[in-house]
């Protein structure tokens, strides 16, 4: 009797043969469309921090000052105005007086950024025409006058801006205007509850720098004082162009520094080799006292 072995079933390792190869191209293409999934992510992420990077390079502060005439009777219940408008349309505005205490009021909020563009493009044309125009003025405008300036936001460096205060009633109609318009810009934003006290800077010029350090006596280095001192300064030129709230002790601490008993007391600084212009005021019926 015959005994027939049953041949072994090759289809299975045949399947097998076949499937392994195609298997092996998926499991490529799979890692392949990964990476390149992961290559085109990072690119977008880079590309979106380089895009990011690039708009904070391009922001800018527009800063307006107001400053009423002096030789007036009721001077001491003058008001001037700060305004610093970033291109990204956050925004910030003091009222203040002449003599300590001196912040009647601050506010903050956002501008629509097409309104600031538009106010931006203005502001280049207006500070060389408004420069030439106050020439003849610079030292001695006895009436309202006013400083613009375009301020870098990473750099802190002054792109442009008028050299002195303008003589306002010497401007043509479109920049006095202008003037009036930045005046009222705090009353479209909202008011903030007043800290007690306020530190603001802005940077020597060079040939102001220079001459402070002639004198040093009058400059005081920033490395040199205590370590609440130095945050205070560093955080405030951190901030600028904006006012830099202050709490009570923190005012005290820095009152101490003034040169003068003059309102509002000021002081001059310099650190990393630049030099600073530090005004220091108090709020109107003390202000939040913490």
């Amino acid at each position: 009797m015959e005994t027939f072995v049953a041949a072994p079933n090759r289809a299975p390792r045949l399947f097998l043969r076949c499937m392994l190869p195609l298997v092996a191209c998926v499991l490529v293409a799979f890692a392949a469309s990964s990476t390149l999934e992961a290559q085109n992510e990072n690119w977008s992420a880079g590309t979106a921090k380089a895009k990011q990077s690039k708009a904070e390079k391009q922001r800018a502060w527009i800063v307006f000052e107001y400053n009423p005439a002096a030789l007036v009777l009721n001077y001491e219940k003058s008001e001037f105005a700060f305004v610093a408008i970033n291109t990204d349309g956050s925004a910030q505005a003091v009222r203040y007086g002449p003599y300590n205490p001196a912040i009647i009021g601050a506010y903050e909020g956002k501008l629509p950024k097409a309104e600031v563009a538009l106010l931006l493009d203005k502001v280049r044309t207006v500070i060389p025409k408004a420069s030439k125009i106050a020439k003849p003025y610079v030292g001695s405008c006895d009436s309202d006058s006013f400083q613009l300036s375009l301020t870098s936001q990473r750099s802190t460096v002054i792109q442009s801006k008028i050299p002195d205060f303008a003589c306002l009633p010497a401007m043509p109609k479109e920049i006095f205007e202008l003037a009036q318009e930045m005046r009222t810009v705090w009353q479209r934003l909202s008011k903030v509850p007043l800290a007690y006290g306020y530190l603001r800077r802005s940077p020597f010029e060079a040939y102001l720098l220079k001459s402070a350090e002639l004198s040093s006596s009058q400059l005081i280095a920033v490395s040199k004082l205590s370590r609440d001192r130095r945050a205070i300064i560093r955080n405030a030129i951190k901030h600028s162009p904006k006012f830099y709230a202050l709490s009570r002790a923190q005012y005290d601490q820095l009152k101490a520094l003034t040169h003068y008993p003059s309102h509002p007391f000021d002081f001059d600084v310099v650190d990393n080799g630049r030099g600073y212009s530090l005004m220091l005021l108090q709020s109107r019926k003390g202000g939040l006292q913490p």
